[in-house]
């Protein structure tokens, strides 16, 4: 007979996800996930398996609500603005004190060398969606002449991927808005 679990998955996986969050992948042990959930490690490891899992399923989790949320504020329609507001929103995000510090992917990024190859992978991947949104958006900024012609677009989508995930980490070291706001500043600055 299967044993029917008793939580909600959704629920249980983001308090997962702000346990990794908090502490990044290697601090968060087996039981600060069970401290965090309330669960047991039985049903831990039988519903998300064990802690490379879970962190994977965090992060995939943290893409799909924060980093596509932010990276949709690049659909505004002129260029300079959309980066602007994608900015001000990571500013904000990162000064919520309701949030735990600095961003989950950039944090796992810092985590991913010598991590596991599945990690790697997934940190390489969620810097490869984010340039590729970048990227888009500059080609469409460029076609309706917000950018010039010969700007390497693909180079100018990896420094803001970097300044991204930079703001990230700076934030969570020393905790400055006015830091973040010259790193912010001086990126809109290379797009004129």
């Amino acid at each position: 007979m299967v044993a029917v679990r008793k939580f909600d998955e959704q629920e249980v996986l983001q308090k997962i996800m702000e346990a990794f969050w908090r502490e990044g992948y290697r601090a968060t042990s087996i039981d600060d996930i069970v401290a965090a959930t309330g669960l047991k490690r039985g049903s831990l490891y039988g519903a998300f398996g064990d802690k490379e899992a879970m962190f994977l399923q965090a992060y995939r989790r943290y893409g799909e609500q924060v980093e596509a949320r932010l990276l949709a504020t690049l659909e505004a329609p002129d260029l300079r603005a959309a980066l602007q507001a994608l900015f001000d929103r990571v500013i904000v995000a990162l000064e919520d004190p309701t949030s735990p510090p600095g961003c989950l992917v950039a944090n796992g990024m810092s985590e991913a060398a010598g991590a596991g190859a599945a990690i790697e992978a997934a940190a390489k991947a969620s810097f490869a969606r984010a340039e590729s949104a970048f990227y888009e958006r500059l080609l469409r900024g460029q076609a309706e002449g917000e950018i010039a012609a010969g700007k390497d677009l693909r180079a100018l989508a990896r420094f803001l991927t970097a300044t991204l995930r930079g703001m990230a980490l700076v934030h969570r070291l020393n905790g400055d808005r006015k830091t973040v706001e010259d790193i912010a500043k001086t990126a809109l600055e290379r797009i004129d």
